[in-house]
């Protein structure tokens, strides 16, 4: 299967290994870009792009059903289930989020909303399934839970509720433990151009293309506009009004 990393025209900056970091599944206000705001919206196909709290970081989240998508408020967030009419930003009962990285990570704290007395929330990893009850929540006031988890690079981590259990989420504190082989994309604008630059953080052994699309429904519209490379590139392209996406496709072998 080909492998495929996706930056939106949004500016990421580059940066080396990470320490322990949020990763903010909510929106926090309009002039702030937190993770959640990328990927609202996910269907059950799913959306994977660049953690903004710590570069170098990819994830994918995707709901657990062709009725469902992700949804951010400036608070937390949930599934929804189309049609509904019910918490858009928080799991309820058939409802499921599914988030996963690409690199190794280890799992430092879950950061929950509207968990409350009696309820309980399952997270399962690789199939491993722990029901979290309120009760046993690291600090209850404030709705988190300390753990060590540690979770292999594309393992899928699912999120689900039973009963009358409403949880959102406001974030994800976790450290980066491994690197990966794939390429990291940036973007940078500046005085009329756009930097864009692959980086990998271990040897490459397959190459890649960098290509080009002004809209993501389009799947037959992507462009390739370099090369194939296995290292360190960066590409200069002049910038124009209008947002587009680049991603690294790998080259068939």
């Amino acid at each position: 299967m080909k492998k495929r990393v996706l930056v939106a025209w949004v500016v990421f900056v580059m940066g080396g290994a990470a320490s322990a970091q949020m990763v903010f599944l909510e929106g926090i206000d309009s002039g702030t870009l937190t993770t959640g705001d990328l990927l609202d919206g996910a269907d059950n196909t799913g959306i994977t792009t660049n953690v903004v709290e710590i570069p170098g970081l990819e994830i994918t989240a995707r709901s657990g059903a062709t009725n469902q998508d992700i949804n951010v408020t400036s608070g937390s967030m949930g599934v929804t289930i189309f049609n509904s009419g019910d918490d858009t930003d928080a799991l309820e009962e058939g409802e499921k989020l599914i988030l996963s990285f690409n690199k190794e990570i280890r799992i430092n704290r879950l950061d929950f909303n509207q968990f409350d007395v009696g309820e309980s929330i399952t997270i399962s990893i690789d199939g491993e399934e722990t029901e979290i009850l309120y009760s046993e929540l690291t600090n209850r006031a404030s709705d988190y839970l300390d753990t060590n988890w540690v979770v292999s690079a594309y393992a899928e981590i699912e999120f689900f509720t039973t009963g009358a259990s409403t949880v959102g989420f406001d974030g994800i504190d976790i450290t980066v433990l491994g690197a990966s082989s794939e390429p990291t994309l940036s973007l940078v604008s500046s005085n009329g151009t756009t930097a864009v630059s692959a980086a990998f953080d271990e040897a490459n052994s397959t190459g890649y293309i960098l290509q080009h699309t002004l809209d993501l429904t389009d799947s037959n519209g992507w462009s390739t506009v370099s090369a194939p490379f296995a290292s360190n590139a960066t590409w200069q392209i002049e910038t124009t009004n209008r947002a587009g996406f680049y991603r690294a496709e790998e080259v068939s072998q």
